[in-house]
């Protein structure tokens, strides 16, 4: 072997570690060298690690069974955006999130009832209709005819139906015909109406309460 091919020179005993082949070529002789280059190979020339940054081939089976998909983010805003890596290791998100997320509203219901059906109240009497459960509904609308156009109803709340409280602001007035409405919110959840006739004479109540859940 001629000394201008032979990069390492050897002693008895010792195997080359690298010669220069016919066609000019680096050679790798050395089983131990070649075994290390076959595993893990660091590279530091930038050229070559810019040229890793654009292009990355996966060939191992294992990663590529890892990976299980493939995720391709073409846009740059969204590709800089996500910066880092985004792994979706569960199967059924990623399946829902692969289709329309959609949100359903539950339907509401409504619910009314007449209390109150032209009802006699004797004067000095008072007339309370049963508890109403609002559940879970914020705001209740009570209306009807007395024929007190100076009467009033109260509107008494409760949290376990049994200790019913009272509020000068939730009192529903008559108007000159005889008609009330009104709309009250409330977070309680029962709610009981009464009229206390002090009008001296016998008095007729009407009263129906809606709310929608």
């Amino acid at each position: 072997m001629s000394g201008l091919s032979q990069l390492v020179g050897h002693t008895s005993g010792v195997a080359h570690l690298a010669e220069v082949s016919a066609t000019g070529k680096l050679q790798v002789v050395d089983s131990a060298v070649a075994t290390a280059l076959a595993g893990s190979l660091s590279v530091a020339d930038s050229a070559v690690l810019t040229k890793l940054g654009t292009t990355l081939g996966v060939a191992d089976g294992a990663v590529l069974t890892k990976l299980g998909t493939t995720l391709a983010v073409a846009d740059g805003a969204v590709a800089t955006a996500l910066g880092g890596i985004l792994a979706v290791a569960d199967s059924a998100v990623a399946t829902a999130l692969g289709g329309t997320l959609s949100v359903s509203a539950p339907a509401i219901t409504a619910s009314s009832l007449l209390a109150k059906d032209a009802v006699s109240v004797t004067n000095s009497s008072t007339e309370s209709t049963t508890a109403l459960d609002l559940n879970g509904a914020r705001r209740v609308c009570v209306f009807g005819n007395l024929n007190d156009t100076s009467g009033s109803i109260k509107v008494e709340v409760s949290r376990d139906n049994v200790n019913y409280f009272g509020s000068s602001e939730a009192v529903i007035y008559v108007d000159d015909t005889g008609d009330f409405f009104k709309t009250i919110e409330m977070d309680a959840r029962y709610v009981i109406f009464t009229y206390t006739n002090s009008s001296g004479t016998s008095k007729v109540l009407t009263l129906n309460h809606s709310f929608k859940a």
